[in-house]
C-alpha cells in the first residue's frame, strides 16, 4: 500500500511537508509509493479526464486528469479552490457562459465569455478560489472587447482593418455597420476624446496627415491627388425622416483663445471653388477688417459682382 497522497494537487513544493514522513517504515511499500508517484504525474500533466458538468462552481479539482469536457448550459461563476499553479484544459461542448470577475475568473478582455461547442480555454489557478484564463480557442473569442492595459503598437505596415477585410490598396479599412445605442444626441464613426498636452514650443495638433505620396516608377497622367479626400456622406432617410442641413464637412465653432481665432485657416497657397460659396452672416462692414468677408488684399473677379449696399472706402 502507497505511503503518498496520490493527487498532485494534494503534494507540495516543500520537501517536509510532502510523504512518507521520516518515521514511515516504507519497507515493502517502495514500489507501490513509485506507482503512485507516476499515477499522479501522468493524471495530472498528460491524461484525459471524465467529462464534468457544468455548475455555478464547476469543481475542477474534484477529477483527475488535464483535459476535460465541460457538459451542460449552465452558467459557470467558478472553478473551485485548489493550491496556485495547478490548471486545466477545458473543452466545451455547449453553449454556455463564463461570467467574467476581476479577482475569481479573471478573462481575456476582462469581459465574460459565452461558449461555443468545441471552444478550448486553459485555466490556471491562483489559489483562494481564483482562477485565470491564460488562452482561449474558438469562434466565441471572438467579437468580444478587447481590453490593453498597456500602450497598442502593431509593427505591421498593412493593409491593416477594423469591421472590414483588408484590400490591398488601403493601409487602413474602417468598415462594418454600427448601430448608435441612443446615450447620445449624436452618433458618430470616429469620436477623439481625451487631451493632448504639449512639450514646451510645441505646435499642438489635434490630429496630423502627414503621409508622402510616391507615384509608380513608370510614366503616368492623375487628375488628382490629394492628403486627405472626403467624400459626401451618402445619407439614406428612413421611417419619413426629414432632414434640414446636410454638410459634406461640418465645423461646429471656432476657438476663442487666441488673439486671432479662426474656424477655418489656410496657411498658404490658392483655395478653389468650384460650386457656389454662401455665406450666412448678416454683418454689416464698418470697415477693412470687418463684416462677413474681408480680405488684406485685393479681390479680382471674372464675372460681374451684384452688391446691395455696398460701400467702399477706396476703389471699388
Amino acid at each position: 500500500m502507497a505511503d503518498i497522497t496520490t493527487d498532485i494537487a494534494g503534494w507540495s513544493g516543500t520537501e517536509g511537508s510532502n510523504q512518507p514522513a521520516g518515521t514511515t517504515a516504507v519497507g515493502t511499500g517502495l514500489d507501490d509509493n513509485l506507482r503512485a508517484i507516476q499515477a499522479a504525474v501522468v493524471l495530472a500533466l498528460s491524461s484525459k479526464g471524465s467529462d464534468i458538468a457544468s455548475a455555478t462552481t464547476t469543481d475542477l479539482t474534484a477529477t483527475d486528469g488535464l483535459f476535460h469536457d465541460i457538459t451542460g448550459t449552465t452558467t459557470i461563476a467558478g472553478f473551485g479552490s485548489v493550491r496556485a499553479g495547478i490548471w486545466k484544459v477545458l473543452q466545451f461542448d455547449g453553449a454556455l457562459s463564463i461570467t467574467y470577475n476581476a479577482t475569481s475568473m479573471i478573462l481575456p478582455g476582462d469581459v465574460s465569455i459565452t461558449t461555443v461547442a468545441g471552444d478550448v480555454g486553459i485555466f490556471v489557478s491562483e489559489g483562494s478560489g481564483s482562477w485565470r484564463c491564460v488562452a482561449f480557442v474558438g469562434q466565441s473569442i471572438h467579437g468580444k472587447a478587447a481590453k490593453f492595459g498597456g500602450n497598442l503598437v502593431v509593427s505591421g505596415t498593412g493593409p491593416h482593418a477594423i469591421g472590414e477585410t483588408t484590400y490591398d490598396y488601403i493601409r487602413m479599412a474602417l468598415g462594418g455597420n454600427f448601430t448608435s445605442g441612443g446615450a447620445n444626441t449624436q452618433a458618430s464613426g470616429w469620436w477623439d476624446f481625451g487631451t493632448i498636452t504639449g512639450f514646451a514650443g510645441d505646435i499642438i495638433m489635434n490630429g496630423t496627415r502627414h503621409a508622402t505620396v510616391l507615384t509608380t516608377a513608370s510614366a503616368q497622367t492623375m487628375t488628382t491627388m490629394a492628403q486627405l479626400w472626403v467624400n459626401e456622406p451618402n445619407i439614406t432617410l428612413t421611417g419619413g425622416s426629414t432632414l434640414t442641413n446636410a454638410a459634406t464637412v461640418y465645423i461646429f465653432d471656432a476657438p476663442t483663445e487666441g488673439t486671432n481665432n479662426y474656424a477655418l485657416w489656410v496657411d498658404s497657397g490658392e483655395s478653389r471653388f468650384d460650386g457656389v460659396v454662401s455665406v450666412d452672416d448678416v454683418t454689416d462692414s464698418t470697415s477693412g477688417t470687418t463684416g462677413s468677408i474681408h480680405t488684406d488684399g485685393g479681390i479680382g473677379a471674372a464675372k460681374a459682382i451684384f452688391g446691395r449696399n455696398v460701400a467702399a472706402t477706396g476703389t471699388f
